[in-house]
């Protein structure tokens, strides 16, 4: 089952995010300037299509269906890459992640990020073939104070509880 999010964002726009990720992703940093939205506010609403726990560790999968090539190598390493930032599927699974956190520090008594939370998985579909192991696989698990940046640039600089 998909796990739906939501959280109150307060007038983010395109500086905002590429603040957020200047120190930690140079490339997909200058195509956020490409984003072109007025300053939003509102209720961030979204939905996480797969939440799983392995050894006390939370991680989110997301599926993709998109064709990035004929060959196995257009879902490897750097094309792979490329496609994430391409989809913007960089500044998504952030925002899932940070969806996921904000539900495990309500859920977990003394939630710790570096303790529960493990990753992210991108799983293109096109890719996956069990005779090339990882292939089609995107995964990372984000630095901590990189999800609490993003936190704190959507709600306003406010934590959940105080945003709610």
């Amino acid at each position: 089952n998909e796990l739906r999010f939501f959280f109150p964002i307060d007038r983010i726009n395109t500086k905002v995010l590429e603040d957020v990720f200047k120190d930690n992703y140079d490339d997909f940093t200058k195509k956020l300037s490409l984003l072109g939205f007025r300053p939003a506010r509102g209720f961030m609403l979204g939905y996480i299509d797969m939440v799983f726990s392995f050894n006390g560790r939370f991680y989110l999968i997301d599926w993709k269906s998109d064709f990035l090539g004929n060959r196995m190598e257009d879902y490897q390493g750097d094309k792979l890459m490329r496609a994430m930032e391409a989809h913007y599927y960089v500044l998504q699974y952030h925002i899932y992640t940070l969806a996921l956190h904000n539900y495990l520090k309500m859920r977990l008594n003394n939630y710790s990020y570096k303790r529960h939370f493990g990753g992210v998985y991108y799983i293109f579909l096109r890719g996956v073939d069990p005779g090339h192991p990882g292939c089609g696989i995107y995964s990372d698990r984000p630095d901590v104070h990189l999800i609490e940046r993003l936190g704190s640039a959507l709600m306003g600089g406010k934590t959940l509880g105080e945003a709610v």
